[in-house]
């Protein structure tokens, strides 16, 4: 029989999603790499025991996560009238509603894990992310950039430091659109908080890192940080390729500082910053090429009602000039062109290279209108996706908890649920897979 290889599992979220609550939450208790965090939390137990052990009361905030239980108190709700979650999460059947932890446990509980344990509960996730990339072999290589709102468990006020919540304050975010008609649109969102900066492989929609700033703080600041902090988890052995984001995103410094300090190709929608009549810059005074204001280089053939602009055809990225080399769209395509034997008689026609810092938003290592910048532009609503399953789907959207530290450990804790769900996914395919191998030979 023919055997078909196959480079990747395929990671269907849809089909995670559709899972029964209890299936999904078996995969993540199951296939987390937590047994060391477990053991240090076990040997620093000190004083007398509080009921619960430690394994149930982390299983419990799991739980809590997966099942999108916005407070700790919903959860105990449904341990007591639910006696197959209580043994998912490791209470011992004769003990019954007895064995559950109370209130005041897990929130002891959990103020030990941020006061104390912090820096245990991001390496086990940065060992979930290894195991992910024994699934995912290019994990990380094509990555989006997006920020979300998160909001607070305190009352805003005018002056944050007056607040329940003195380390939150206030963010916006304005959406910007034209409907079919022609018509502007303008909608405005304002919360208090924090905001959660999210870099996410946007092939496998999995986080890849992640930060929690305050709400004013903007979208493109974080970036760097991001990209400069999943590289050191891996030491090299992972790297970002290209990286998209909106708008938010579009700083010539950034693409610059991108490309200099990590060699990541930036993807960013740009703004739209050009002055009423204007559409770009020639390329030289008296030169027939135009800069675009859009990223495109085009030139001009003819005059006055015969004149005609096209679209140089990008020809690659030239790292070791830093420059973006265009062709004659004459030449490549084969139309005709009056200006054909002015421009250059050789079979290429005439190429145009453009450094890049010459504008870097414009002009960075990868070349705007190609299909390849499509591809990935259009790729980035990963990030919403993701922002969706970390909010909605594990009870961010409204969480009970203050301060930057609580909201750093909430956030740690869903990404933690999300890698628990990817990695109990892939290794149940992995199984079918083998089996069906093992069938073919």
């Amino acid at each position: 029989m023919a055997r078909l290889g196959q480079q990747y599992l395929p990671l269907d979220w849809q089909a995670v999603e559709e899972a029964p609550d209890l299936d999904r939450l078996r995969l993540v208790l199951e296939d987390l790499p937590d047994e060391g965090l477990m053991r240090r939390l076990e040997s620093r137990r000190w004083g007398r025991p509080d009921g619960a052990s430690v394994r149930v009361k982390w299983n419990c905030l799991l739980a809590q996560r997966v099942l999108g239980h916005r407070r700790t108190s919903e959860l105990l709700r449904e341990l007591r009238r639910n006696p197959t979650l209580r043994r998912l999460v490791g209470i011992p059947p004769g003990r019954g509603v007895r064995g559950a932890p109370d209130k005041d446990q897990m929130s002891r509980f959990w103020q030990k894990l941020v006061k104390r344990h912090a820096a245990a509960v991001e390496a086990l996730l940065v060992a979930a992310q290894a195991k992910l990339a024994e699934h995912l072999p290019d994990l990380g290589a094509q990555a989006g950039v997006d920020s979300t709102a998160l909001r607070t468990w305190a009352r805003g006020r005018g002056d944050p430091a007056q607040s329940a919540d003195p380390e939150a304050d206030w963010g916006r975010k304005t959406r910007r659109w034209t409907d079919k008609e022609g018509r502007a649109h303008e909608e405005v969102t304002k919360w208090f908080g924090y905001k959660g900066h999210f870099l996410v492989d946007t092939r496998y929609e999995l986080p890849l890192a992640w930060e929690v700033t305050r709400a004013s703080r903007p979208d493109n600041e974080p970036v760097l940080d991001l990209v400069g902090k999943f590289h050191r988890w891996y030491a090299g052995k992972r790297r970002v390729r290209t990286l998209s984001g909106d708008k938010a995103y579009d700083d010539g410094d950034l693409v610059k500082q991108l490309w200099g300090e990590e060699k990541v190709r930036a993807v960013f929608d740009l703004r739209d910053s050009a002055q009423d009549g204007e559409d770009g810059e020639r390329l030289a005074p008296g030169e027939n090429i135009l800069l675009g204001d859009d990223g495109q280089v085009y030139c001009y053939a003819g005059s006055g009602s015969h004149l005609v602009r096209q679209a140089m055809v990008p020809w690659g990225f030239e790292a070791k000039r830093g420059t973006q080399k265009y062709r004659c769209p004459a030449a490549v395509a084969g139309i005709s062109c009056p200006e054909r034997e002015r421009c250059g008689r050789g079979r290429y026609g005439r190429v145009v290279r453009v450094k890049n810092h010459q504008d870097w938003r414009r002009f960075g290592p990868l070349a705007r209108g190609t299909k390849q910048w499509e591809r990935l532009y259009r790729a980035r609503t990963a990030n919403e996706r993701v922002n969706s399953r970390v909010k909605e789907g594990m009870g961010l959207d409204d969480p009970s908890v203050r301060g930057r530290a609580n909201m750093q450990m909430a956030v740690n804790l869903a990404v933690l649920a999300l890698y628990g769900l990817a990695l109990g996914h892939l290794r149940r395919k992995a199984k079918a897979w083998r089996s069906y191998t093992r069938l073919a030979k």
